[in-house]
């Protein structure tokens, strides 16, 4: 087995706990999961929108092209994460609808938008505009929404490897 792709990354599907330590995070629900033998292997990727990459469809993928898939996702839940307050002056409500019928609108403006460098440029920007977040911590975050939120693939993060050097980047 080459690796798995979870298929389904989003903040419902990590839990976090508190050890004396600090923090650790653990993602859940593989339900939705697929396993490759080969980076070439035909699968077919879950999803739930908006977390999705911008070239998810109804169609299979190369694994290795899956694997770029569930690193968009992951950006998209750093983003949802680190940045919801900041995010919603440039993007507009993230997940926070008085009505229903805001849901589907809301959907296809954030497909609009992943389909271009638009919301990755809108991400930095609140990133930048982010009072919540320390000055030192930004550098890092920009390097990883550079690494994930790529709506070319062929520029996006190959794995998880690249993305955990960053975060941490003394242990080996």
């Amino acid at each position: 087995m080459i690796g798995i792709v979870h298929g389904d990354i989003k903040c419902e599907n990590v839990l976090i706990f508190k050890r004396s330590d600090g923090f650790v995070a653990k993602v859940i629900d593989f339900g939705y999961s697929c396993f490759g033998t080969t980076e070439s292997e035909l699968v077919n990727v879950a999803c739930t929108e908006p977390w999705e990459a911008p070239e998810h469809g109804d169609q299979f993928f190369q694994f290795s092209s899956a694997r770029k898939m569930d690193i968009y996702s992951f950006g998209m839940l750093v983003c949802r994460t680190m940045l919801s307050k900041s995010l919603s002056t440039t993007v507009g409500k993230v997940g926070h609808f008085s009505t229903a019928e805001e849901i589907p609108a809301f959907l296809e403006y954030m497909k609009h938008l992943k389909s271009s460098t638009q919301f990755l440029d809108l991400v930095l920007q609140s990133l930048r505009e982010s009072s919540t977040i320390e000055e030192t911590w930004k550098a890092d975050l920009e390097h990883i929404f550079r690494l994930c939120l790529q709506h070319n693939t062929s520029m996006r993060a190959p794995g998880f490897s690249l993305i955990m050097a960053v975060l941490f980047p003394h242990e080996r």
